[in-house]
């Protein structure tokens, strides 16, 4: 079964404005890794760790840690 990542970004998008801290991490983990369905954009993805991270959800953390250290974004 194939993954339609664009409705994946779409439901996603739709957590990540509301608040969700995992559904912000998880937009930012598509923007920043392969570009599931969206193309990569390290800026954009930042915003979105960043706005998890506040929220102090511990995979944001760590992936705004990791795009520091290869200086992504």
């Amino acid at each position: 079964m194939a993954v339609d990542y664009k409705r994946a970004l779409a439901a996603y998008k739709i957590g990540a404005e509301g608040g969700n801290a995992p559904c912000q991490h998880q937009l930012g983990y598509m923007l920043s890794e392969e570009g599931y369905g969206c193309g990569v954009d390290y800026k954009q993805a930042l915003v979105w760790y960043e706005m998890a991270a506040a929220q102090e959800f511990p995979l944001a953390l760590l992936y705004l840690g990791t795009m520091a250290y290869f200086g992504k974004g």
